[in-house]
């Protein structure tokens, strides 16, 4: 039998009270531990990349409020919902979130502590992601299946397909922004996901930077780095084997596979 990804010890010792410990695991204890499912690695992949986990130092402690998922598109919204449902019980509202860099855009928003704790053990960085080291969690790396669910889920929120401006050959991009000093992180982080493609026929480019810019509210150096699937065959086995789930990129994979089957 695998190893539960979260257990109860793991969720106590997220308390200095024990007694706050016990009182907040009566509230969840139907969920814990958290099994490895479809859901559970759609709702991380949805977090680790336009989500947020509000958790703050208090005082002594650390507080865990809310739980974020950010789009512009409402049925993204509601699948991110519903997939977060099936794994805590629980459901946020879809309200305005005003303008982000992006901009604007909505959020799914949950009010659950608990839950909260819980993504962060889970392997979701708490926080401005940023800022911070993290890594594909080995539950999913240990699963096909939940690889294939959270790689389409995170090329849906960062990934992108269309015509390079100068080549004009089709190419799907992956991007992930991360401040300077954490540069190294980031190309690991990007690497995994190479090695995840791979498995599944598909090869890209190694991470290259593909932009920086000065962040204004912190006045941190932001870097950028990018992988691209380039080759008409790669191309081929992530539309065969993984796709997007968003209605607009996939439509375009499917115009770049009709292309290059033509």
């Amino acid at each position: 039998m695998a190893p539960a990804i979260v257990t109860k010890s793991d969720f106590l010792n997220t308390y200095i009270s024990q007694t706050h410990a016990e009182r907040s695991y009566q509230k969840c204890k139907d969920i814990l531990p958290p099994k490895p499912s479809k859901s559970l690695a759609k709702t991380v992949g949805c977090l680790m990349t336009d989500g947020y986990l509000d958790v703050r130092p208090r005082d002594k402690s650390i507080q865990y409020s809310y739980i974020g998922y950010f789009s512009k598109y409402d049925t993204e919204l509601i699948k991110f919902n519903n997939h977060f449902s099936k794994v805590f019980n629980a459901k946020g509202k879809i309200r305005e979130w005003g303008v982000r860099k992006t901009g604007t855009s909505k959020g799914c928003i949950i009010l659950n502590a608990q839950a909260c704790r819980i993504l962060t053990l889970t392997g979701v960085p708490p926080g401005d992601k940023t800022k911070s080291k993290y890594s594909i969690p080995s539950w999913v790396l240990n699963s096909k299946p939940l690889q294939v669910e959270f790689l389409r889920t995170i090329f849906d929120c960062e990934g992108s397909i269309g015509k390079d401006k100068g080549t004009h050959s089709w190419a799907i991009r992956y991007s992930m922004y991360k401040q300077e000093p954490l540069s190294d992180n980031t190309i690991d982080f990007l690497n995994t996901i190479r090695d995840m493609l791979f498995q599944f026929g598909v090869t890209t480019s190694k991470p290259y930077i593909t932009d920086t810019y000065t962040r204004t509210k912190d006045n941190q150096k932001m870097v950028g780095y990018v992988i691209k699937i380039r080759r008409k065959d790669s191309i081929i086995s992530f539309h065969k084997n993984i796709g997007f789930e968003i209605p607009y990129k996939q439509k375009r994979l499917k115009k770049a596979i009709k292309e290059f089957l033509s």
